[in-house]
């Protein structure tokens, strides 16, 4: 997935300039996407669906982080503060319990709330939901701690550990 999420994020840096005509169409078809990938299945009924929004979240928040870097990088962060609190509201609901979080959308979820915090500082303070962030944080660690052997290099151990910790810095920052 980091690969993947390095190849979108490239894309839409080299495209960054073309978006941004499109881009208030462009966020209303991610907040609706948001939306539609709140649909509670439990995994009970439907294990294919259940898996299918599972991934759904994980690449909406991977397409919503590179559009974020790419409205960063020229310089226009500022436009994309007005849906923040649409995205920090539907990270918070992801990754409770109820929508039985995966791995990855801990992680990207961290990610993203950490690039928010370093982008916009104080200004985040509102939107942060601390205990649940703190949660997060403990699951990821938890997870790297009980799956090595999914994530059974030393390098991809490192890079976790430096997510982590890239994103507790820009959140305590907030």
């Amino acid at each position: 997935m980091e690969h993947l999420h390095s190849k979108s994020s490239a894309v839409f840096l080299l495209s960054s300039e073309i978006i941004l005509p499109y881009y208030s169409q462009i966020m209303s078809l991610l907040t609706s996407a948001f939306t539609a990938s709140l649909e509670k299945v439990q995994r009970k009924d439907d294990q294919e669906l259940f898996e299918y929004f599972i991934i759904l979240r994980e690449h909406l928040l991977e397409v919503a982080t590179a559009i974020f870097d790419a409205v960063d990088s020229l310089g226009q962060a500022t436009n994309f503060f007005e849906t923040i609190p649409f995205i920090m509201n539907f990270i918070n609901t992801i990754n409770t319990e109820e929508y039985c979080p995966s791995f990855e959308i801990m992680k990207l979820s961290l990610g993203i709330i950490g690039d928010f915090c370093k982008a916009y500082q104080t200004s985040m303070k509102p939107y942060l939901n601390v205990p649940l962030t703190e949660q997060i944080i403990k699951n990821v660690k938890a997870f790297q701690t009980n799956n090595t052997e999914i994530l059974n290099t030393q390098e991809t151990q490192e890079n976790l550990n430096e997510t982590i910790e890239w994103a507790k810095t820009n959140i305590s920052n907030a």
